[in-house]
C-alpha cells in the first residue's frame, strides 16, 4: 500500500488549499490568461504512477475516468495516455518500459526524452500524496471544461436562430452532462451500510406504529402495504383509461401537501390546471360536480366547497400544465421547482405523453419511452425525491375480464418495469362471481356516502369497486391488493374496509397483530 502522508505533506496541503481559496473572482475577465492548470501537480500525478504503478495507475484511471486530457501539458497527456494503455494491457510499468514504448511509437522526443521521464519520477519522494495531487489536477481540468462549455454557449447564442426554449434545453443538457463528469464514485464499506440501515430503519421502530420511509398515500390499507414513497424512488400508477389514475394521484398529492405538509408538484401533460383544480376542490368537499354543472347543487354542497377551497388554498401544491413536454424540458422544470419550492414529491400525468427532443432516426416510439424511463429514474436519484408517474396499460387486460394486470401490460415500454421501484395497478375486478357478491354486501355499509347510494340495485350508478395492486415493490412485499371504492359523483377514492386510524403514542403501544 501507499505510505502514510507525512506531516510536511499535510502542511503543504493546507498552504495549497489556502492559495486555491484566495483571489476570489472579481473585476473584468482577462482573455490573455492561460486556462487553469498546475504543471507541478501534473508531474506529481505522473511521478506517483511511475513509483507505484500497481496502486496508482488504477486510482488515476478511476478518478480521471480514463481521460488523459485531464492534464493540461501536452507532454503529460501523451505520457498519461501511454500509462493507461500499458495498465489495461497488463504491461509492466517503469521508466524503462515507458521510454521504450514511447520510442517505438515515435513519441519520445515529444515528451523531451528519457531525461524528462526521469525528472518526473524524481519530482516526488513517494506515492503517498497521490490523492492530493490528483484532486488538484481534476479540479483544474473541470474548470477548463467549464470555460470551454461557457465559451461554446456564448458562440451558440450569437448564432442561434431557433426558439429560445429549445436552446435553453440544449444548454441545460450540456450543463447536466458536465456536472455528471464531476461526480465521483460513491463506494461504501458494508459496515457503513449496516450503520445507515440501523439509523434509517431499526432505530425508528416502535411497536404498534407503522414504519415510514417517506410520504404516505393517504389510503390506510394501501399504506399498510407500502411504507411510503422513498427518496430517489420512481413510482408508477398504471391503469386503463377511465379507471381513475389521475384522480387517485390527485388525492395522494392533496394528502401529502395538506395533511403531511410536504410541498409537492404535479406536471400535468393531459389536463389543464383549472380542470385539476376543479376536480381537487370537489374531491375534497365531497360535492357532486355533475349537479353543479347542471345548476342543481344544494346549499350544503356550496358550504362544503367553500370550506374545501379555504383548506386547499393553504396547500404547498404547485401545478405545471404544459400541454406537451420533452424529457429534457421536464428535467429542467423539475430541477427549478425543487430549487424554488423545496419539493418533497413530484407527480407526472402521464408517462406516455413524454417524448425525446432529438431522437435517433432508428428509434421506435418504444425506444423513446425507454430513454424517458431511464432519465426519470436518474432524475429521481439526482433530486433525491420520489417521482410518481401515471402510465397507461395496453388493451390486453380488456380481452380477459377475469385476468389480473401484469407488468408486461405496461404500454409501449418494458424498460419501465425495470426502472420503477414501485408499480401499482388500478383495475376493476369482475364482480359477477358469488364471492364478490358477498364482499360487496360487506363493503357497501362502510362507504361514507348517503344511504340511498348504497342500495344493492342502484349502487353501481354512484359507486365503483376498484382494486389497487402493488405488483412490484423493492422495499416490501409485492402482489398485494388494496380494495378501494370510487365515489363517482365526487371522483374520489375511499378505503373499502378500514377507516383511517391514528398512530399510537409510545405510552399507548400494544402488540401489533397481523391482519
Amino acid at each position: 500500500m501507499i505510505d502514510s502522508v507525512s506531516e510536511q505533506a499535510g502542511a503543504d496541503m493546507g498552504l495549497k488549499k489556502a492559495r486555491r481559496k484566495s483571489n476570489p473572482a472579481s473585476g473584468p475577465i482577462k482573455l490573455d490568461r492561460l486556462p487553469p492548470h498546475d504543471a507541478e501537480m501534473e508531474e506529481g500525478v505522473l511521478g506517483c504512477q511511475l513509483i507505484a504503478p500497481v496502486e496508482c495507475v488504477e486510482e488515476v484511471l478511476l478518478k480521471l475516468k480514463g481521460d488523459a486530457a485531464a492534464h493540461y501539458d501536452l507532454r503529460h497527456q501523451i505520457i498519461q495516455a501511454e500509462l493507461f494503455e500499458m495498465f489495461n494491457g497488463k504491461i509492466p510499468i517503469d521508466v524503462i518500459t515507458l521510454q521504450q514504448r514511447l520510442k517505438d511509437k515515435g513519441l519520445l522526443e515529444q515528451v523531451n526524452g528519457i531525461a524528462y521521464l526521469s525528472q518526473i519520477q524524481d519530482a516526488v519522494p513517494s506515492a503517498a500524496n497521490l490523492a492530493y495531487y490528483l484532486d488538484i489536477v481534476r479540479e483544474k481540468y473541470l474548470l477548463r471544461k467549464w470555460i470551454q462549455l461557457c465559451t461554446e454557449v456564448v458562440g451558440r447564442i450569437y448564432d442561434y436562430e431557433g426558439e429560445v426554449d429549445a436552446l435553453t434545453n440544449e444548454v441545460s443538457q450540456d450543463l447536466f452532462r458536465l456536472c455528471e463528469t464531476g461526480q465521483e464514485a460513491n463506494e461504501k464499506p458494508f459496515r457503513e451500510v449496516v450503520v445507515e440501515v440501523s439509523e434509517k430503519y431499526l432505530e425508528k421502530f416502535r411497536r404498534g406504529v407503522k414504519f415510514r420511509i417517506g410520504p404516505q398515500t393517504g389510503f390506510n390499507y394501501l399504506d399498510s402495504i407500502l411504507p411510503g414513497f422513498g427518496n430517489g424512488q420512481l413510482i408508477v400508477v398504471a391503469a386503463r383509461p377511465r379507471t381513475g389514475k389521475s384522480a387517485i394521484v390527485m388525492q395522494m398529492a392533496e394528502h401529502i401537501a395538506l395533511v403531511e405538509k410536504i410541498p409537492c408538484a404535479i406536471i400535468s401533460l393531459e389536463m389543464s390546471a383549472a380542470s385539476l383544480g376543479v376536480r381537487a376542490v370537489f374531491q375534497r368537499a365531497g360535492a357532486d360536480l355533475t349537479k353543479f354543472l347542471n345548476g342543481f347543487m344544494s346549499d350544503a354542497d356550496i358550504e362544503k366547497l367553500a370550506c374545501a377551497s379555504a383548506d386547499m388554498m393553504k396547500m404547498g401544491l404547485f401545478i405545471d400544465e404544459s400541454p406537451r413536454m420533452c424529457i429534457e424540458e421536464l428535467e429542467v422544470r423539475a430541477r427549478r421547482m425543487v430549487r424554488r419550492h423545496k419539493l418533497g414529491v413530484l407527480f407526472l400525468d402521464y408517462f406516455q405523453l413524454l417524448y425525446v427532443r432529438h431522437p435517433s432516426k432508428q428509434w421506435s416510439r418504444a425506444d423513446e419511452l425507454e430513454h424517458c424511463s431511464m432519465r426519470l429514474k436518474g432524475l429521481a436519484k439526482e433530486l433525491n425525491i420520489p417521482i410518481v408517474i401515471c402510465a397507461q396499460l395496453n388493451r390486453e387486460i380488456d380481452k380477459e375480464t377475469t385476468r389480473r394486470p401484469r407488468l408486461s401490460d405496461l404500454r409501449n415500454t418494458g424498460q419501465l418495469e425495470q426502472d420503477a421501484d414501485v408499480i401499482m395497478f388500478l383495475w376493476k375486478p369482475d364482480l359477477s362471481s358469488k364471492a364478490w357478491e358477498k364482499r360487496v354486501a360487506d363493503i357497501l355499509p362502510r362507504v361514507p356516502v348517503s344511504e340511498d347510494w348504497k342500495q344493492l340495485r342502484t349502487w353501481k350508478k354512484n359507486l365503483a369497486i376498484v382494486t389497487c395492486t402493488v405488483e412490484k415493490q423493492r422495499e416490501g412485499r409485492s402482489g398485494e391488493d388494496a380494495t378501494l371504492v370510487f365515489i363517482k359523483p365526487w371522483t374520489r377514492f375511499v378505503d373499502a374496509y378500514r377507516p383511517p386510524t391514528v398512530e399510537m403514542e409510545p405510552s399507548e403501544t400494544v402488540e401489533a397483530t397481523e391482519e
